[in-house]
């Protein structure tokens, strides 16, 4: 079973929820109801997969953005995971991470591909972050950035991603930890956050990182984006930490990268019909049509806007 190192100050509305597939049951501790942990009881790789480090704490966080400035009712809302190696932190939604360690355990228990691809389909919920971080991968100080765009898989070095902090007086409480707040401006936005000196890990959600302790909590200062840990978990098994390495991965620059997202946003119809994985339109007349119906101005608040 998974430990539980968290510590509950405040009363929260947990569940517990259990998953049988042809294995041992695995309880998760979790606020989201269709959320799963599963324990990771086969090391076999594909050939896409590389483990650069082990994971020693998997630190989970309820996150929420506001995809519209305008409209601050539009706000989506998941949990995202931070893992933490001896080497390496690696940032991705837990909606990604559940189904991989579903897809994971389906194979050691050999299921066939169609049982998996079935189960992953079902079991499959909407991400509310689609980039992957590797921080401080390859080298210290560098991040390596994942991410699906317009049906590809792209990858980018970013190597300014370094928060300068300001650590103050004012502390607080926040589940039974005393946290100590901190601020910082990162690439367009002014951040505050809180985190535990007793909890001696520098890394937090996102590609946050560099304070004497683990970041509970991280909001910017107009609260478009959010992360509150609820809970911390030290997997009982080894569980590596994975890079794709697909030769299907276009590598850019993250200036292009950026440049890719904002015109994707506004062009609907290029994401469909210009990735690796699209649909197939029979003449330019319903290239011409799809492109009327769904491109135009859409709202963009990414959370990097430099």
């Amino acid at each position: 079973m998974i430990s539980l190192l968290i510590r509950f100050g405040v009363i929260l509305a947990m569940s517990v929820v259990s998953l049988h597939i042809n294995a041992q049951v695995i309880l998760s501790i979790t606020e989201d109801p269709a959320a799963v942990t599963i324990e990771n009881g086969n090391n076999s790789l594909r050939k896409n997969e590389l483990s650069i480090d082990t994971v020693k704490y998997q630190i989970t966080y309820r996150s929420s953005l506001i995809p519209d400035t305008a409209n601050h009712e539009t706000k989506e809302e998941g949990f995202t995971v931070t893992l933490v190696g001896g080497n390496y932190a690696k940032f991705m939604d837990k909606a990604d991470l559940d189904s991989w360690l579903l897809r994971r355990q389906m194979r050691a228990a050999g299921k066939s591909r169609s049982e998996i691809m079935m189960a992953s389909v079902n079991s499959r919920r909407q991400p509310v972050y689609v980039e992957e971080f590797i921080m401080n991968y390859p080298q210290k100080d560098v991040n390596t950035v994942l991410s699906y765009l317009a049906g590809t898989m792209r990858q980018y070095n970013d190597d300014g991603a370094i928060q300068n902090w300001s650590i103050g007086d004012e502390t607080k409480e926040i589940l039974g930890y005393k946290c100590r707040k901190a601020t910082c401006r990162f690439r367009g936005r002014d951040y505050e956050a809180w985190y535990a000196e007793e909890l001696p890990i520098p890394y937090g959600p996102y590609n946050f990182r560099g304070l004497p302790g683990l970041i509970v909590e991280l909001y910017d200062t107009g609260r478009e984006y959010e992360f509150l840990m609820v809970g911390i978990e030290r997997p009982s098994e080894d569980m590596p930490m994975i890079l794709n390495i697909s030769k299907t991965i276009e590598k850019i620059s993250r200036n292009d990268f950026r440049k890719l997202k904002e015109y994707y946003n506004d062009n609907a119809a290029g994401s469909l019909l210009d990735g690796q994985m699209r649909i197939v339109v029979s003449s330019d007349e319903e290239r011409t049509e799809l492109e009327k119906r769904l491109n135009g101005r859409r709202p963009y608040n990414p959370i990097e806007k430099e």
